[in-house]
């Protein structure tokens, strides 16, 4: 553990890659939990709110007696996903979708060996 502002965003970096590998990707994650919280809350919540309430969580055992390192590094990487799944204007969100077509049709067209 490091106090070295550096080492502390290359360890928070680091634990993205390794959680990404064990739960997939934020996007995915972050639906699948907005999903399940509007069904178990009967509101609509968005992912970007997802980030958020895991930034309060963090940003709140902090506060308390459970303050660890590993509460700052998390916090980090939901402050990235927050930014990563905040609104954007209209044009940006638009462009982001036909990417994000273009990016699914390409994994339903099957391979092609050479």
């Amino acid at each position: 553990m490091s106090t070295n502002p550096h080492s502390i965003l290359e360890e928070a970096r680091s634990l993205i890659g390794e959680r990404g590998a064990n739960y997939g990707g934020i996007e995915d994650n972050f639906s699948r939990i907005a999903i399940i919280a509007q069904t178990a809350l009967n509101v609509q919540i968005t992912p970007y709110q997802v980030a958020m309430v895991h930034v309060a969580t963090k940003l709140a055992r902090m506060a308390g007696p459970g303050d660890k390192h590993d509460n700052y590094v998390d916090a980090i990487n939901y402050l990235a996903f927050a930014e990563m799944l905040r609104p954007r204007p209209r044009d940006t969100i638009e462009a982001d979708i036909v990417e994000m077509a273009g990016k699914l049709k390409a994994r339903r067209e099957p391979e092609t060996t050479s």
